[in-house]
């Protein structure tokens, strides 16, 4: 790829990225443009989803949790195919975070240097006073834990569309956009408390199909498997 980021891979769909082997395929995820224009700039949806997928894969291909050969596909629903050589996997990819919260985000872009985002939703402009109570206890965790168990109930109804492309298995990718949350939940304090939640979560599910892994991605870390071994990886793609 020389020495300029691929830009164009993952953008439409049918996009694909293959590799042979681990070390070939982390070069080639290195070689992914990532970066991702602030919304008045320009974002669409393949911007965020090409991050995700490169810190996700990047993640999982340094711990050796892939096999190869592997095949990666751009598509719509899921937003990913993944072609082991078994099985095939449906990759989705959400947000945790509020329509009130990223609002905040965009009117953040446009706002004086200095200003930050407090609470969940509100700006406070430089030499504003604190506003609000703040956050108590274990409670910014518990609260994030809600906005994944809310983004996985509507994406397992999604999984059980008519429309959904069919596949072996169906992985769920939570990228963790939660503005102030994400700033006092650590991954691993919230590990154990978003395990028990989706674990009661599926056991009284009646969905059909269900997601074989649900992960939480933070930028430079990624909460690998909610529901199974829990595990913080470190994302070795830089934003």
């Amino acid at each position: 790829m020389g020495g300029s980021k691929e830009k164009q891979i993952f953008e439409v769909k049918g996009s694909e990225l293959s590799s042979r082997d681990a070390r070939d395929f982390l070069k080639k995820l290195h070689g992914i443009d990532t970066t991702v224009p602030q919304r008045t700039q320009g974002r669409r949806s393949h911007h965020r989803e090409r991050y995700c997928i490169v810190g996700y894969l990047s993640a999982l291909a340094t711990s050796s949790r892939l096999t190869f050969p592997l095949r990666v596909v751009k598509w719509e629903s899921p937003d990913f195919f993944l072609y082991f050589p078994y099985p095939k996997v449906g990759l989705e990819i959400t947000e945790a975070g509020t329509e009130r919260s990223q609002q905040a985000d965009t009117q953040l872009e446009k706002s004086p240097l200095g200003t930050v985002i407090e609470g969940e939703a509100s700006l406070r402009l430089p030499g504003e006073a604190l506003r609000g109570r703040g956050y108590v206890g274990d409670e910014p965790v518990r609260k994030l834990s809600r906005l994944i168990i809310q983004r996985v109930e509507e994406k397992t109804a999604t999984l059980n569309g008519i429309h959904f492309g069919a596949a072996g298995r169906y992985d769920l990718l939570v990228y963790d956009n939660s503005a102030t949350l994400r700033l006092l939940a650590k991954l691993d304090d919230l590990a154990p408390i978003v395990k028990s939640s989706l674990m009661a979560w599926q056991a009284q599910s009646q969905a059909k199909q269900k997601f074989s892994t649900i992960s939480v991605l933070r930028d430079s870390h990624l909460l690998y498997d909610c529901t199974g071994e829990a595990s913080v990886l470190q994302v070795n793609i830089a934003p």
